[in-house]
């Protein structure tokens, strides 16, 4: 009977213990604390999308931003009771060019509109900042942290408004005398190419294009170029092709023949100077 009851005591005891560990690692722990899912993309830029190329100085930029998902000790929880103040800043180029602050946690989706876009390439950065005080509610031992939440998203792209320059070697405004003419062309920039003879559908033109068996009268031929921005250029051409113009034979003369010509030539001139003498 001594024996049970010493071993209750003992049992008891180090209930206590434990019991007063379990306080005592409370007391300096209070309560669990909340923070933001780290590989949570709190912000996203859904336009323009990346590495595209736009055709315009004026750009709708769409941003998403999630403050709504935070984690009690990782696991996910919803709208906690916290405060805090969130601060959403767009930059173009490393400039910054919209800011929107915001008092809530929810998500939220932004539009707005940059103009006056330089030609070439650009970069969109959203940064969202939150410093806010989150804690347990339950139970509430008003013990709080204060984390600063620092996420960002980023885009790349081009912007593009100048149509390409298509230069067309080989035919001019002008009288052609035969009915095959050779095309040869430059081009500015990397393009898709094509041309219209006398209003008929495209051909893709290439290094290699020739004219052939063009009747004779009137012609023109409009070229195209359209480059990866679907930036157009176009260049029409008015020709004639008229008929050849005949040739005179040419007659082979011998240089014994010119001798003798000449010598004929030079008698006849010494005999007119002898009777003028006489």
């Amino acid at each position: 009977m001594r024996k049970t009851g010493a071993a209750l005591i003992m049992v008891l005891l180090v209930t206590a213990a434990a019991g007063a560990q379990v306080v005592n690692f409370a007391s300096a722990n209070p309560g669990m604390y909340m923070y933001p899912i780290v590989d949570q993309n709190q912000i996203s830029v859904n336009a323009p999308k990346n590495y595209t190329t736009q055709k315009v100085q004026w750009l709708n930029i769409e941003l998403s931003v999630d403050l709504s998902k935070w984690t009690n000790w990782g696991v996910p929880i919803f709208n906690p009771d916290y405060s805090f103040s969130s601060s959403v800043t767009c930059y173009l180029d490393s400039t910054p060019v919209w800011q929107k602050k915001l008092d809530s946690a929810e998500k939220f989706n932004f539009t707005f509109t940059l103009n006056d876009l330089s030609d070439g390439p650009h970069k969109i950065t959203a940064n969202v900042t939150t410093v806010g005080t989150h804690f347990e509610t339950i139970p509430k031992w008003n013990l709080t942290d204060e984390p600063i939440l620092n996420s960002s998203g980023a885009v790349f792209f081009t912007v593009d408004t100048t149509p390409p320059n298509l230069t067309i070697l080989g035919l001019e405004n002008k009288i052609y005398y035969s009915p095959n003419i050779e095309l040869q062309f430059i081009v500015s920039e990397p393009s898709d190419t094509s041309y219209s003879l006398d209003g008929k559908n495209n051909v893709t033109l290439s290094q290699n294009t020739m004219l052939s068996g063009l009747a004779e009268g009137e012609h023109n031929a409009t070229f195209y170029a359209k480059d990866a921005a679907g930036n157009m250029y176009s260049q029409t051409v008015y020709f004639i092709v008229a008929e050849p113009v005949p040739t005179a034979p040419i007659v082979a003369v011998s240089a014994a023949s010119i001798a003798a010509a000449a010598a004929g030539i030079l008698l006849i001139r010494k005999r007119r100077k002898e009777a003028q003498q006489t």
